[in-house]
């Protein structure tokens, strides 16, 4: 499915790339007027609504270490891995470039939509279809493969993390739940925490006004988390590079000189953790919005480190415990009323005041009624060993 899914998207994408030079070349209208180089500078480069959307730039390119793990599959990986890697930079560059170009083909720069981010490349395959008389058949074609697309890079980043997690060295500091495998061969538990992590995302974005809010906060909040847990990565290269001697030397090196790789290792460090610095200003946000946002930029990235802290704290406590458990059963009640309320309260909030809010109420307190359900369900069964004091391996 990932190779189905990745190559139909970088078709679809070449297709539309290629379809605007084609209409250009036949005289096809212009959006952007004028259409000069000025067209495609920001008018506040140093604002930091525009400095603020760096952050996605790393976040475009993030993704590609999690193929480290196939590397094992490979004929030669010291050689194959990292021309895939700059293939990867290659098409990314070309597909950020051209792409825009294109799309200021069919948007005006100077008055771009409002659900640009969100709808932007249906509208763009929708007006590049019904110049060359297709209708909205390309809209509904990307549509589909949008859909395979996303299926194909849950897969693949829920695998490649998994093989990451479940490494020798990484077990040591997992809670010894989210390392234990079911019949498949799939470390279950993982995704039920992953299921909760997204569900209380979901649930703080439903906090927001509207939908275009929520789907423009998810992305930008992209530009925070992605860059500042990239910062990990080039601490730990930085590190194996000062530190050098006490590793064994790989087949491949990407900086043979120590003195050079430390360099690039700072300054990716130094450059990623401003860029997800920058993120944290609500770049989309209006004055009703903005406080919200910022909040939230805040406090979610703060709640991943601060889980990201307590797992090897977690693995340390059932290692000492003689029942294996980290937590008494009072403990884990607490746990579980304290997300349930969160979760809850805060899903309930979202769709009754914001999301659901044009509706009947009859059918408004149904839908919440039945997700709030969902969520303590849900809820419940991750945290039933926990309360009922049973160890699992």
């Amino acid at each position: 499915m990932s190779t189905i899914g990745g190559g139909a998207m970088f078709i679809m994408t070449v297709l539309f790339v290629v379809m605007t030079f084609v209409g250009l070349s036949k005289g096809a209208p212009i959006a952007t007027r004028p259409f000069d180089f000025k067209a495609f500078i920001p008018k506040d480069f140093f604002s930091l609504s525009f400095l603020s959307t760096f952050g996605l730039f790393v976040f475009a390119m993030n993704g590609s270490e999690l193929a480290a793990p196939y590397t094992k599959d490979m004929r030669h990986p010291a050689r194959d891995f990292p021309k895939a890697l700059k293939m990867i930079a290659i098409m990314t560059m070309f597909l950020t470039l051209f792409g825009t170009f294109s799309l200021g083909v069919y948007f005006n720069a100077h008055h771009l939509p409002n659900d640009l981010k969100m709808n932007g490349s249906y509208y763009a395959f929708q007006a590049i279809g019904r110049q060359f008389g297709l209708g909205n058949s390309l809209m509904y074609l990307f549509a589909v493969v949008q859909g395979i697309y996303m299926l194909a890079q849950l897969a693949v980043i829920l695998d490649a993390s998994t093989r990451v997690f479940l490494s020798d060295v990484a077990k040591r500091f997992m809670p010894r739940q989210l390392t234990k495998m079911n019949e498949d061969g799939l470390p279950i538990n993982g995704y039920w925490m992953t299921t909760i992590l997204c569900a209380l995302i979901m649930a703080l974005g439903a906090l927001l006004p509207k939908i275009n809010d929520i789907f423009n906060w998810l992305l930008n909040l992209n530009g925070i988390v992605s860059p500042l847990s990239t910062c990990f990565l080039f601490w730990s290269y930085t590190m194996v590079r000062l530190h050098q001697d006490r590793f064994p030397t790989p087949a491949y090196t990407y900086q043979k000189n120590r003195k050079v790789g430390l360099f690039v290792g700072i300054w990716m460090l130094g450059i990623t953790f401003l860029l997800g610095t920058l993120g944290f200003f609500p770049t989309d946000a209006t004055t009703e919005t903005f406080a919200l946002m910022l909040v939230l930029n805040i406090v979610v990235p703060i709640g991943m480190v601060a889980l990201g802290v307590l797992m090897p704290w977690i693995a340390q406590r059932q290692r000492k415990a003689r029942n294996g458990l980290a937590f008494g059963r009072t403990t884990w009640l607490g746990f579980t009323v304290i997300i349930l309320l969160g979760l809850v309260s805060a899903a309930t909030y979202g769709m009754h005041v914001n999301l659901l809010n044009h509706l009947n109420p009859i059918l408004q307190w149904s839908i919440i009624f039945v997700v709030d359900l969902v969520i303590i369900g849900v809820v419940a069964k991750v945290t039933a060993n926990g309360r009922r004091q049973i160890s699992t391996d």
